[in-house]
Protein backbone atom coordinates (compact mmCIF):
# COMPACT_ATOMS: atom_id res chain seq x y z
CA UNK A 1 0.00 0.00 0.00
CA UNK A 2 1.56 3.46 -0.62
CA UNK A 3 0.61 5.96 1.37
CA UNK A 4 0.27 9.91 -0.68
CA UNK A 5 0.89 12.81 1.94
CA UNK A 6 -1.05 15.58 0.63
CA UNK A 7 -2.51 19.14 1.68
CA UNK A 8 -6.42 20.00 1.22
CA UNK A 9 -7.95 23.02 1.91
CA UNK A 10 -11.16 22.58 3.20
CA UNK A 11 -13.10 24.12 -0.05
CA UNK A 12 -11.54 20.82 -1.97
CA UNK A 13 -12.78 18.82 0.03
CA UNK A 14 -15.89 20.29 0.13
CA UNK A 15 -15.79 20.30 -4.11
CA UNK A 16 -14.99 16.75 -3.90
CA UNK A 17 -17.84 15.66 -1.11
CA UNK A 18 -19.49 13.87 -3.73
CA UNK A 19 -16.74 11.54 -4.90
CA UNK A 20 -15.94 10.68 -1.14
CA UNK A 21 -17.79 7.65 0.28
CA UNK A 22 -17.86 8.47 3.90
CA UNK A 23 -19.48 5.27 5.32
CA UNK A 24 -18.02 2.12 4.05
CA UNK A 25 -19.05 -1.12 5.30
CA UNK A 26 -16.30 -0.66 8.08
CA UNK A 27 -16.97 2.33 9.44
CA UNK A 28 -19.21 3.02 12.18
CA UNK A 29 -22.09 5.53 12.29
CA UNK A 30 -22.01 8.66 13.09
CA UNK A 31 -21.23 9.13 17.19
CA UNK A 32 -20.29 13.18 17.91
CA UNK A 33 -22.52 15.07 19.35
CA UNK A 34 -23.16 18.57 18.76
CA UNK A 35 -20.92 20.05 21.80
CA UNK A 36 -17.96 17.90 20.04
CA UNK A 37 -18.63 19.13 16.56
CA UNK A 38 -18.96 22.39 17.26
CA UNK A 39 -15.52 22.27 19.59
CA UNK A 40 -14.01 20.85 16.36
CA UNK A 41 -14.82 23.84 14.15
CA UNK A 42 -13.78 25.79 16.65
CA UNK A 43 -10.51 24.20 16.38
CA UNK A 44 -10.09 24.85 12.64
CA UNK A 45 -11.31 28.53 12.78
CA UNK A 46 -8.44 29.14 15.30
CA UNK A 47 -6.05 27.45 13.24
CA UNK A 48 -5.30 24.70 16.04
CA UNK A 49 -3.59 21.29 14.52
CA UNK A 50 -6.16 18.53 13.77
CA UNK A 51 -5.77 15.02 13.40
CA UNK A 52 -4.96 13.64 9.55
CA UNK A 53 -7.70 12.10 7.54
CA UNK A 54 -7.27 8.93 6.09
CA UNK A 55 -9.06 8.31 2.23
CA UNK A 56 -8.38 5.12 0.35
CA UNK A 57 -8.52 5.40 -3.30
CA UNK A 58 -11.51 3.12 -4.83
CA UNK A 59 -10.09 0.85 -7.36
CA UNK A 60 -13.86 -0.26 -8.72
CA UNK A 61 -14.81 1.33 -11.86
CA UNK A 62 -18.48 0.49 -11.08
CA UNK A 63 -18.55 2.78 -7.55
CA UNK A 64 -19.65 6.33 -7.73
CA UNK A 65 -16.83 7.56 -5.49
CA UNK A 66 -13.28 8.16 -6.18
CA UNK A 67 -12.52 7.75 -2.15
CA UNK A 68 -13.54 6.00 0.99
CA UNK A 69 -12.72 7.23 4.35
CA UNK A 70 -10.69 4.91 6.49
CA UNK A 71 -9.78 6.97 9.14
CA UNK A 72 -11.90 10.77 9.44
CA UNK A 73 -15.55 9.97 8.92
CA UNK A 74 -16.70 12.11 12.10
CA UNK A 75 -14.29 14.78 11.15
CA UNK A 76 -15.32 15.06 7.71
CA UNK A 77 -19.18 14.96 8.41
CA UNK A 78 -18.62 17.50 11.32
CA UNK A 79 -17.35 19.83 8.35
CA UNK A 80 -19.84 19.25 5.58
CA UNK A 81 -22.31 19.44 8.24
CA UNK A 82 -21.17 23.19 9.33
CA UNK A 83 -20.97 24.50 5.72
CA UNK A 84 -24.23 22.63 5.09
CA UNK A 85 -25.64 25.29 7.85
CA UNK A 86 -26.51 22.06 9.83
CA UNK A 87 -25.56 23.71 13.22
CA UNK A 88 -23.72 26.94 14.87
CA UNK A 89 -20.34 27.76 16.60
CA UNK A 90 -21.05 27.45 20.17
CA UNK A 91 -23.18 29.88 22.02
CA UNK A 92 -20.07 30.64 23.86
CA UNK A 93 -17.19 30.85 21.53
CA UNK A 94 -14.86 33.70 21.75
CA UNK A 95 -14.44 35.63 18.79
CA UNK A 96 -11.58 35.08 16.10
CA UNK A 97 -9.35 38.27 14.85
CA UNK A 98 -12.22 40.13 16.52
CA UNK A 99 -15.13 38.34 14.66
CA UNK A 100 -17.87 37.64 16.48
CA UNK A 101 -18.74 34.10 15.55
CA UNK A 102 -20.65 32.72 18.54
CA UNK A 103 -23.87 31.33 17.81
CA UNK A 104 -23.74 31.68 14.50
CA UNK A 105 -24.29 29.18 11.25
CA UNK A 106 -21.57 28.82 8.53
CA UNK A 107 -23.82 31.40 6.53
CA UNK A 108 -24.19 34.46 9.29
CA UNK A 109 -19.98 34.09 9.20
CA UNK A 110 -18.53 36.99 8.50
CA UNK A 111 -16.97 36.47 4.71
CA UNK A 112 -13.39 36.51 6.48
CA UNK A 113 -13.93 34.01 8.88
CA UNK A 114 -15.48 31.91 6.27
CA UNK A 115 -12.55 32.44 3.78
CA UNK A 116 -10.47 31.74 6.77
CA UNK A 117 -12.15 27.87 7.28
CA UNK A 118 -12.31 26.83 3.52
CA UNK A 119 -8.66 27.82 2.94
CA UNK A 120 -7.96 26.05 6.30
CA UNK A 121 -5.71 22.90 5.05
CA UNK A 122 -6.44 19.35 6.23
CA UNK A 123 -3.91 16.73 5.73
CA UNK A 124 -5.00 13.84 4.00
CA UNK A 125 -3.15 10.70 3.27
CA UNK A 126 -4.49 8.68 0.48
CA UNK A 127 -3.94 5.09 0.52
CA UNK A 128 -3.26 3.96 -2.65
CA UNK A 129 -3.36 -0.11 -3.04
CA UNK A 130 -1.97 -2.17 -5.73
CA UNK A 131 -3.29 -5.44 -4.53
CA UNK A 132 -7.14 -6.09 -3.43
CA UNK A 133 -5.93 -7.90 -0.37
CA UNK A 134 -4.45 -5.14 1.40
CA UNK A 135 -8.32 -3.81 1.32
CA UNK A 136 -9.23 -2.43 5.24
CA UNK A 137 -10.85 -5.35 6.04
CA UNK A 138 -8.43 -7.61 5.35
CA UNK A 139 -5.35 -6.75 7.23
CA UNK A 140 -6.47 -6.56 10.76
CA UNK A 141 -5.71 -2.57 10.84
CA UNK A 142 -8.95 -0.67 12.84
CA UNK A 143 -11.47 -1.15 10.84
CA UNK A 144 -10.70 -4.50 10.55
CA UNK A 145 -13.58 -6.20 10.88
CA UNK A 146 -17.06 -4.83 10.73
CA UNK A 147 -18.08 -7.25 13.51
CA UNK A 148 -15.75 -6.03 15.89
CA UNK A 149 -17.35 -4.80 18.85
CA UNK A 150 -17.90 -1.32 20.34
CA UNK A 151 -16.26 -2.05 23.35
CA UNK A 152 -13.11 -3.41 21.73
CA UNK A 153 -13.11 0.24 19.90
CA UNK A 154 -13.44 2.11 22.98
CA UNK A 155 -10.72 -0.29 24.56
CA UNK A 156 -8.56 0.74 22.36
CA UNK A 157 -9.59 4.62 21.78
CA UNK A 158 -8.79 5.01 25.42
CA UNK A 159 -5.43 3.47 25.48
CA UNK A 160 -4.60 5.97 22.73
CA UNK A 161 -6.13 8.92 24.41
CA UNK A 162 -4.07 8.14 27.43
CA UNK A 163 -0.94 7.88 25.56
CA UNK A 164 -1.17 11.05 23.86
CA UNK A 165 -2.90 12.50 26.98
CA UNK A 166 -0.91 15.94 28.05
CA UNK A 167 1.25 16.04 24.44
CA UNK A 168 -1.29 18.82 22.69
CA UNK A 169 -1.33 21.13 25.54
CA UNK A 170 -4.75 22.55 25.32
CA UNK A 171 -4.52 22.79 21.18
CA UNK A 172 -6.00 19.56 20.36
CA UNK A 173 -9.38 18.71 19.97
CA UNK A 174 -9.86 15.89 22.58
CA UNK A 175 -12.44 13.89 23.71
CA UNK A 176 -13.31 12.58 27.16
CA UNK A 177 -12.46 9.07 28.27
CA UNK A 178 -15.27 7.03 29.15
Amino acid sequence: MRRNPRTWPIYSVNMRKSRIDPSPPYQRGLVWSRPKKQLFIDSILRDYDVPKLYLRRVADSDSPYEWEVVDGQQRLNAIWEFLEDGYPVSRDADPVDDHEIAGRLFNALDSVVQDRLHSYDLSVVELDESDDQERPGNRGDVHSSPERSAAQRRRKEKRHRRRHQGLCQGHCVSTPVA
